[in-house]
């Protein structure tokens, strides 16, 4: 076979192989240069996987039957076990689960599988077979499955579908990524019950599975990416509300994606994940209704500047009062909410007593002009009473014992002493001092 003929039918593995190769070197500088971003490296190994996978291909494809196309094929289910393991991986750490467990566990049984693949005929025999597949122009010959081989494909299959679980179940604030990764792993899951049904004697078309793995590969790559830029946007966001007393932060498709330490310090936990719903919890009923009209109101209108003042707390036993200022911004990917949360209520209640202050001066004042009118009062009714209390008793100096005057006299005289007592009570009260009511 000529090296000519041998590109031409083994173009597509090629590419695959050398585009994957490109794919490993770009993402080990980007891992130099963010030597903290688990995921490049996790992506990394995912477009080596598909790499090697491609060169097995390549092999088996033009090799004749012997050592060579033997080497390519355990190569080939060598690269399937480093892509589940490495898949894994990379869920585990994109969604933040500790993973160390499954990593002891799972990687001592991947060491065991790869050591059977290379040392044991258990998956792969010492035979070969020629498959005919449909396009191509010569027969594909291949070293045949070994007794426990249809047992390996079944645990590629299983372990595929698992992952695709934990991603449909797993609540992800970046949901923009879980779409492309879903398409990307499924396309490959379904060209490999392709290729496990070729291995399997099935007649069907060439081997297809390296073309889903170059373009989960690339999936993986664009969400890698993706998710770098998104954190050097929220390395920006974090620089500037670090320090902010005020609690921020950013909803992004009804899930807070965002938030400053203010914030986790003001509600007093992590809200990153929250809907609206989770901080309605907080609220008591006559709250959580205004917070859900507030946030519908905003959602609808785009109205800028919208603010809100909730009381946080159970019904009436209130813990704070919060003040909440929201925007409309553009944030990553689309659309957000930014949200200013203030603590006000030390304000409310300095607000309170300044208030009450302001009342008893008042009262203040009131009292004291009362106190001014009653000393005038006092004063002009003193002048009036001095006559009504002294003539009275210089009239009846001069009437006798059994004058008929004397007690209409003596019961003016009383009058006006009692009348000069309470002027002389307006005149305390005009002081200011407390009268003692007899």
């Amino acid at each position: 076979m000529t090296v000519g003929k041998i590109v031409l039918q083994s173009a597509g593995s090629l590419s695959v192989a050398v585009t994957a190769l490109i794919m490993v070197i770009a993402q080990l500088i980007f891992i130099l240069k963010k030597t903290r971003f688990a995921l490049y490296g996790w992506s990394v190994g995912i477009s080596f996987s598909a790499m090697l996978y491609a060169i097995g291909i390549f092999f088996e494809y033009n090799a004749p039957p012997g050592p060579i196309n033997q080497w390519a094929g355990r190569l080939e289910w060598t690269a399937i076990l480093f892509l589940i393991h490495i898949l894994y991986g990379f869920t585990f750490t994109y969604f933040k689960i500790d993973g160390k467990h499954y990593h002891q566990i799972a990687g001592i049984f991947h060491l065991i599988l790869i050591a059977m693949i290379w040392r044991t005929d258990i998956f792969i025999s010492d035979q070969f077979v020629t498959r005919n597949f449909i396009g191509l122009s010569q027969p594909f010959i291949e070293p045949d499955l070994g007794p426990m081989g249809s047992f390996f494909v079944l645990y590629g299959f299983l372990a595929c579908w698992v992952a695709i679980f934990i991603w449909v179940r797993h609540r992800d604030p970046n949901d923009h990524h879980k779409g492309p990764f879903l398409l990307g792993i499924i396309l490959w899951t379904v060209l490999g019950i392709h290729d496990g049904m070729a291995a399997l004697g099935v007649i069907t078309f060439q081997y297809l599975m390296e073309y889903g793995f170059l373009l989960f590969a690339i999936i993986v790559l664009w969400i890698v990416s993706s998710r770098f830029y998104e954190m050097l946007s929220e390395d920006k966001y974090r620089i500037v509300t670090e320090f902010v007393n005020d609690g921020i932060l950013v909803l992004q498709d009804g899930i807070t994606v965002f938030e400053n330490p203010a914030c986790r310090s003001l509600v007093g936990q992590s809200v990153k994940g929250w809907t609206i719903e989770d901080f309605s919890t907080l609220l008591g009923n006559s709250e959580k209704e205004k917070l859900l009209r507030f946030y519908d109101s905003l959602v609808h209108s785009r109205d800028q500047g919208n603010s809100i003042v909730l009381n946080v707390g159970k019904e009436d036993d209130f813990e704070s009062v919060i003040e909440i200022r929201a925007n409309t911004i553009a944030y990553k990917s689309g659309t957000a909410f930014l949200a200013v949360l203030r603590d006000i209520t030390e304000q409310i209640r300095k607000e309170k007593e300044l208030k009450e202050s302001e009342e008893k001066v008042a009262r203040l004042k009131k009292m004291e002009s009362l106190g001014l009118l009653a000393g005038g009062v006092a004063h002009d009714l003193n002048n009036v009473l001095s006559g009504i209390v002294s003539y009275p008793e210089l009239i009846l100096m001069d009437l006798p014992e059994d004058s008929k005057l004397k007690k209409p006299l003596l019961t003016i005289q009383d009058s006006g002493t009692r009348a000069t007592a309470i002027v002389n009570e307006l005149l305390t009260i005009a002081r200011g001092a407390a009268i003692e009511k007899r």
